[in-house]
C-alpha cells in the first residue's frame, strides 16, 4: 500500500465510521429508521471480514488438500464464511451504534486513534510481510497482525480514558432500580423494536457500571479491562475490515485504468 493509498484508506475509514455513526445518533431520537444509517458501514465491515476469512480458509485448504481432491468444492465453506462475516458485522455495528449514542469527546478521540492504529498496522503489515507471505494470504495475515497490535497498544490506554474522563450518571450510585430507570429514561418513548434492543444493551451497561461503583478492588480493573477489550476489538475489527475492502476491491479497480493506459497499442 503506497503512502497515497494509505492516506485515502485512513481518511475514508475515519469518515465512513464517524459519518455513519453521527447520522445514526442524530436520527435515533426522531425515527425508527435511524438504523439505515448503519447499513452502509455494516456492509463494508461484512465485505472486508469475508475477504480475510475466505482467503484464510483457502490458504488452509491449499495446505491441507490436494488440488485435485473432490473435497475442495465441499470444504470451501463460502456460505458459513459469509454467515460468520455477517455476524461479525452485525455485532460490531450494534456495539458501535450503542456506544455512539452516549459517547463524549474523549471517547470520540479514542475511537479515531484506535482506527488510525488499526489502519496503520494493516498497511505496515502489507509492506513488511510482502516478501515472506504469498499474495493470496497477505491481506488476512496483515489483518491478524494489525488486530493484535491494535489491541495490545489500545486496551490499557482505553481503560484509563474510561476511568478518568468518561462521565457517569449520578444515579449510578443510587438504588439499582433507580439507576436502571434513569438510564432507560434517555430513550425516546416510542416502544418500538429498535428501542427494545437498545434498552437491553443499556440495561447490561448500567449493570456493569452499577457493579463497578460498589467495588474498590481489582474487580474494577477486571470489569473495565473486559469492557475496554470489547470496545477496542470492535473498533479494530471495523477499521481493519474497511481497510481490507479498500485494499482488495478499490485499489485494484483504481489501478486498472492506469495499467491499461500504459500498455502499448
Amino acid at each position: 500500500m503506497t503512502k497515497f493509498d494509505f492516506t485515502l484508506c485512513l481518511l475514508g475509514t475515519v469518515l465512513a465510521v464517524i459519518c455513519s455513526l453521527a447520522l445514526w445518533r442524530l436520527a435515533f431520537l426522531s425515527t425508527d429508521l435511524a438504523y439505515l444509517a448503519l447499513l452502509p458501514l455494516g456492509l463494508m465491515v461484512a465485505i472486508g471480514a469475508y475477504k480475510n476469512a475466505i482467503d484464510r480458509r483457502r490458504a488452509l485448504l491449499s495446505a491441507t488438500l490436494q488440488s485435485t481432491s473432490p473435497l475442495q468444492p465441499i470444504a470451501r465453506g463460502r456460505l458459513f464464511t459469509a454467515f460468520t462475516a455477517t455476524s461479525v458485522a452485525v455485532f460490531c455495528i450494534a456495539a458501535l451504534g450503542y456506544k455512539s449514542l452516549f459517547a463524549g469527546l474523549e471517547e470520540l478521540v479514542a475511537a479515531i486513534a484506535i482506527i488510525g492504529i488499526s489502519v496503520a498496522s494493516y498497511a505496515l503489515g502489507l509492506r513488511w510481510f510482502a516478501r515472506d507471505v504469498v499474495e493470496t494470504s497477505l491481506s488476512w495475515f496483515s489483518a491478524k497482525f494489525a488486530f493484535l497490535v491494535t489491541c495490545v497498544v489500545s486496551i490499557f490506554p482505553y481503560i484509563w480514558i474510561e476511568m478518568a474522563f468518561v462521565t457517569r450518571l449520578g444515579a449510578i450510585d443510587a438504588d439499582f432500580n433507580e439507576a436502571i430507570g434513569v438510564s432507560l429514561a434517555r430513550l425516546p418513548a416510542r416502544n418500538s423494536l429498535l428501542d427494545e434492543i437498545v434498552s437491553i444493551i443499556i440495561f447490561l451497561d448500567t449493570v456493569r457500571l452499577w457493579v463497578v461503583a460498589r467495588f474498590d478492588s481489582a474487580a474494577i480493573w477486571i470489569i473495565y479491562g473486559i469492557y475496554a477489550a470489547l470496545i477496542c476489538t470492535v473498533i479494530a475489527t471495523t477499521a481493519i475490515s474497511i481497510a481490507t475492502l479498500y485494499h482488495s476491491h478499490i485499489v485494484p479497480t483504481r489501478k486498472r485504468p492506469l495499467d491499461q493506459a500504459g500498455e502499448p497499442e
